[in-house]
């Protein structure tokens, strides 16, 4: 009965997925050059619900990260920090970036949007900026 009843569940947020109700859903993220991922790793989501598993040390919370830094004027700056395990080195010919795809709703398309690294001059903390958006046809 509890694995009919997940089933049904997971056809319904299935095809409610189908029919583009998701607003905003992020499709997938790349990084070219992300903390200590390779390059160009790439996640893809299929479906509303994801599990990230993993070793400690292998990304989960850096991935957590960049999801949470992802919608428009948020930021990943707080979270970016190097660690021993993980450093970050920022390079300005190579600097740290993600892009991601996700759903709009309202124009009914897939967008992308890049973030890059970057250190401010001032500060010299590490900052995060949102390079662009362009619609995905």
């Amino acid at each position: 009965m509890v694995d009919e009843n997940i089933k049904k569940l997971a056809n319904q947020i299935q095809s409610i997925f189908d029919n583009k109700q998701f607003d905003k859903f992020i499709h997938d993220i790349t990084f070219p050059r992300f903390k200590k991922f390779s390059a160009f790793a790439r996640l893809e989501f299929r479906f509303p619900i994801t599990i990230i598993v993993g070793p400690n040390g292998g990304g989960k919370s850096s991935v957590l990260h960049a999801l949470w830094g992802m919608p428009e004027r948020c930021t990943t700056r707080d979270f970016w920090f190097s660690t021993p395990v993980d450093p970050i080195e920022n390079g300005k010919s190579n600097p740290n970036r993600y892009w991601y795809s996700h759903y709009i709703k309202k124009i009914d398309h897939i967008a992308q949007s890049k973030k890059t690294s970057g250190i401010s001059s001032a500060s010299g903390r590490s900052l995060i900026r949102k390079i662009n958006t362009q619609i995905a046809r």
